[in-house]
């Protein structure tokens, strides 16, 4: 049987229209997505090609002293990631760096020399303007850092999260203490991951730096919710029509959710939207010989924007614990790691040998939860049904059959939705549905589990730098 064809096909959203040669790139809203690994020619003959110094009223926006331009669009990664490669210092970049400082090489700058972060200059992000290369960088106990901070987004035990502004831009700043616990080597492992992965669905990273014993790392977009937050909104929004339609029909008045409530259908329509993003960029993570080993809804970040596609953009995040292989062959590893034992894997959780079918898992469960919020469910009702099985816990390697029956209990109230019937993905006896694709990522034994290849993911290219108001992304 053939996919039927999502919704929206034939519809050109606007997030299109910034690769079109008939786009005003001119605009000072959009700048480029990061340095490009591409040429200086071949970026400026490309009609994607941005950067501030053709926008009329900005210039400079992370001090171009290069040529930049969106990675290519991720559906071509399928083929294969490109990713760029980083060449360490030479002996003269060395040289230069050092002089420019004023100092000899620290330790933080020759661990990121090590790790390949040091891009030449007309390669590299300059968001900081220093001359010997701007970056990944270091500043003095006491010297001004050239962005603004305008408040606190989260924290952990081991991290703060806040939102700052940077020549217009806001970014998020994470900031740890690195000391006997945390090295600066350690440290910079989540900043040599993201400064390889190029995806629509990946939070970029802008840049790092250190400062004391204080190591921070810049990243873009900032998002308003994480996927748990905004599964919240969905459930508010999808209780809050379901009341407007019953009273509707016990007046007998036509009511069209589409119209009277637009920006509640959007969310919801959103989180069904995100099933195949999220799906497409683990897929490149592990394309890139890269694990994520701690998927769950608070590593996973939303951001509304009107320009996207019904209007909430989703991004994996948090990548603190990343694990690389030298090949896909090769992906197993038996180290033991802090996890999140409610999303872990069983191999994970019994410090067992995990690949990256521990990854498919956790983002089975994410999944889920989605399923759940979105046939009307709430998750407290899900984690009290898993609750019931003998172990007494809600978590997911603990619960197996438990989550199964759930899945069929909520499938009446899913299957007759147009978004679930569009949510198909090829497998050796047929087309399966998501519910059922996701019930084959929660499989016990980690080689039955198969992350679901969904057909037609939102078509976004990689985000560009937007200038925006503080009180917008309030």
């Amino acid at each position: 049987m053939q996919p039927m064809l999502p919704p929206d096909v034939g519809r050109v959203p606007d997030y299109l229209a910034r690769g079109s040669p008939s786009f005003n790139h001119g605009s000072p809203f959009y700048y480029s997505a990061q340095s490009s690994p591409w040429s200086q020619a071949s970026t400026t003959a490309s009609p994607m090609f941005h950067s501030a110094k053709s926008s009329p009223l900005v210039t400079n926006i992370f001090n171009h002293q290069y040529s930049s331009a969106p990675s290519r669009p991720y559906p071509q990664h399928y083929g294969g990631p490109q990713v760029p490669q980083s060449p360490r210092l030479s002996p003269s970049m060395s040289y230069k760096t050092e002089h420019a400082t004023g100092h000899q090489t620290s330790e933080y700058m020759i661990a990121a020399q090590s790790k390949g972060l040091i891009l030449p200059l007309d390669q590299e992000l300059n968001w900081s303007g220093k001359s010997g290369g701007g970056q990944h960088v270091e500043f003095a106990r006491g010297e001004e850092l050239p962005f603004q901070v305008l408040g606190l987004l989260g924290m952990s035990l081991t991290a703060t999260v806040d939102k700052v502004k940077c020549k217009r831009i806001l970014l998020a700043r994470k900031t740890m203490t690195c000391d006997r616990r945390l090295s600066i080597d350690e440290a910079l492992s989540e900043v040599e991951h993201l400064q390889k992965l190029r995806h629509a669905h990946i939070i970029q990273l802008v840049g790092s730096y250190m400062q004391g014993k204080k190591f921070s790392v810049l990243l873009y977009p900032v998002a308003d919710f994480d996927l748990k937050s905004f599964c919240d909104q969905v459930s508010d929004a999808m209780a809050q029509d379901a009341r407007a339609l019953s009273k509707a029909k016990e007046l007998r008045l036509d009511y069209n959710l589409d119209q009277l409530h637009p920006d509640s259908t959007n969310c919801v329509q959103a989180l069904w939207k995100f099933f195949k993003c999220l799906g497409s960029a683990l897929r490149y993570i592990h394309s890139c010989s890269t694990k994520h080993l701690d998927i769950k809804p608070g590593n996973i970040l939303v951001k509304k924007h009107h320009s996207y596609l019904y209007g909430y953009q989703v991004y994996i995040a948090d990548f603190g614990i990343w694990r690389s292989f030298p090949a896909l062959d090769h992906s197993q590893t038996d180290t033991a790691i802090r996890r999140t034992p409610k999303y872990c894997a069983p191999e994970v959780w019994f410090q067992e040998s995990h690949g990256r079918a521990a990854d498919v898992f956790s983002m089975g469960c994410v999944f889920m939860e989605m399923f759940t919020i979105l046939s009307g469910h709430d998750l407290d009702e899900f984690s009290d049904f898993r609750s019931q099985a003998p172990e007494q816990t809600d978590a997911y390697h603990s619960t197996l059959s438990r989550t199964v029956e759930w899945a069929e209990k909520i499938r009446p109230e899913l299957i007759g939705h147009r978004f679930f019937q569009t949510l198909t993905c090829p497998s050796p006896t047929g087309w399966l549905d998501g519910l059922t694709a996701t019930v084959r990522m929660l499989a016990e034994n980690p080689k039955e589990r198969v992350l679901p290849r969904f057909q037609l993911c939102c078509g976004a290219t990689r985000e560009v730098y937007r200038e925006e108001q503080y009180w917008s992304v309030l």
